[in-house]
């Protein structure tokens, strides 16, 4: 259910040996002013000051910047991780409520060990990456034309090709082909079911993660961890999978709507026609050479031949682009019911 979290924290403390590193102010250099110059944290070496500081490892990233409040400049330690790279070295899998804990025992001992303190267990949630792992029936691009198709409310679409997701500045969700995501980032898959998709929700800001999840502090989501899931499952439900019957037979008579303005719009005089032959040597005929060959062995002058030869070709080409653009041969409503139970229903 976990994937990535964001904390933050004013109550800090960064120790001599501790291995940050500093992003100094900037000065203008015709007065040697320097510009952005904020407090950010003391120990025996002194008072550092600058821009920001920050500190990577392989299990987080750690940054301190200041803030201007009412009463002045505070400086924030904000330490961001993945909860299943920190466990298991990958996000395969996301982590439950037990690996949960156990990752940001992992994170507090290595802050600790490289001389930053903080309780993290107090901090506040600045970001909030809940996710689910299933394995679907189809190729994630079969999906597509269902996604296009969506429109939820004040979210903005995006399509990335193996990714496709709805958006907006603090709350988004994510649907994407988990393998190809680890082909790219070269993890070894050869072991993995082929057809997984992923399915995020990405709480953006600490007001958002407030609003929708109910949490302020880490000790809140690991106290109530059914309560995130029952979340994740009510905002698919509400957000995305929020159709019914009625509403997904419109999404399927919109998905075959941009099949045919596909032919329309390319000046296709027919289309309606091309429409038809497309559709029907997608789902139809899968050998095209076979299919020549047998034009070939009728009785049938060599006039008709040519002809038939033509159509086919011609009907071929425009099933060629049909399948990139709608590569599964199953109704929308079937893929839609598949992700809404997989993701939306299911616990």
């Amino acid at each position: 259910m976990i994937d990535s979290l964001k904390l933050d924290t004013i109550d800090f403390r960064i120790g001599s040996d501790a291995q940050m590193q500093l992003k100094p102010s900037r000065i203008m250099a015709h007065t040697g002013e320097k510009i952005r110059d904020y407090p950010l944290w003391k120990n025996d070496r002194g008072e550092f000051r600058g821009e920001g500081g920050f500190h990577n490892s392989e299990f987080c990233g750690v940054t301190v910047d200041s803030h201007l409040k009412s009463y002045g400049h505070v400086a924030t330690l904000k330490v961001a991780f993945s909860a299943p790279k920190v466990l298991r070295g990958g996000n395969y899998l996301p982590t439950d409520e037990e690996d949960t804990r156990a990752a940001v025992r992992r994170i507090q001992k290595h802050l600790k060990d490289s001389d930053i303190h903080c309780n993290l267990k107090e901090a506040q949630l600045a970001r909030v990456h809940l996710c689910k792992r299933e394995q679907v029936s189809e190729p994630f691009r079969s999906f597509t034309p269902l996604f296009r198709n969506l429109h939820p409310s004040r979210l903005k679409p995006r399509d990335w090709g193996t990714t496709y997701s709805f958006r907006n500045t603090r709350f988004e969700v994510e649907f994407y082909d988990k393998i190809a995501e680890m082909r790219y980032q070269k993890v070894p898959v050869e072991t993995l079911p082929q057809l997984v998709m992923t399915c995020e929700m990405k709480f953006e800001k600490s007001q958002k993660v407030v609003e929708t999840l109910g949490f302020e502090t880490t000790n809140d989501l690991l106290n109530n961890f059914d309560h995130a899931r029952n979340v994740y499952r009510d905002s698919l439900q509400k957000r995305i999978f929020q159709h019914k019957a009625k509403d997904v037979h419109m999404v399927t008579v919109k998905s075959m709507e941009n099949q045919m303005s596909h032919f329309v719009e390319n000046g296709v005089r027919y289309w309606f026609s091309a429409w038809k032959d497309a559709r029907a040597l997608s789902f139809g005929i899968e050998d095209y050479n076979a299919a020549m060959e047998a034009i070939d062995n009728l009785s049938v002058s060599r006039n008709s031949k040519y002809n038939a030869k033509q159509q086919l070709k011609s009907a071929w080409y425009s099933a060629q682009a049909f399948n990139k653009l709608y590569p599964s041969r199953r109704p929308i409503r079937e893929l839609y019911d598949e992700l809404k139970t997989k993701f939306a229903l299911s616990k």
